[in-house]
């Protein structure tokens, strides 16, 4: 299975929303050509995923959806799968490595565009009950991300 080399991870770019408009996306995340199956995977989680998705990173355990999602090393392994030192990110177009710090600073790109971007437009996702675990969540693994 192919790897992603840390400085295409690190060219992901995050952005957030910028209108309340019910429908739209939780935000925009876009990139080389050659990190499609990172930024599609994190696209299929939206609003009502997002403390499972940040729980998944914060406590280093795989999570999906819709067949779309990420394994730690020291998650369960298929039978006959060999373990791996990379998080494992995965959806119906592909599957990719990616290291953990790479896939860390991703995340908290990630995360913090999103809870900047509502606190701007007074979103009122900011006054949902699991906002503020969101938010947590989101400052821890900025914390790690940033003690290396």
């Amino acid at each position: 299975m192919a790897r992603l080399p840390d400085d295409v991870v690190d060219a992901i770019l995050a952005e957030p929303v910028t209108t309340q408009d019910p429908i739209r996306s939780v935000g925009r995340i876009t990139g080389p050509h050659e990190a499609l199956v990172p930024i599609t995977t994190f696209d299929v989680f939206g609003w009502r995923d997002l403390l499972y998705l940040a729980n998944g990173v914060r406590h280093r355990r795989g999570i999906g959806k819709d067949d779309s999602g990420f394994r730690y090393p020291g998650d369960e392994l298929d039978p006959g799968e060999e373990p791996f030192e990379d998080v494992d990110v995965y959806n119906p177009i592909g599957e990719v490595f990616v290291s953990m710090p790479a896939f860390e600073r991703l995340a908290a790109r990630y995360f913090r565009a999103l809870v900047d971007g509502a606190a701007r437009i007074h979103d009122p996702v900011t006054r949902q009950p699991w906002w503020p675990e969101f938010v947590a969540a989101t400052e821890e693994i900025e914390g790690r991300v940033s003690s290396g």
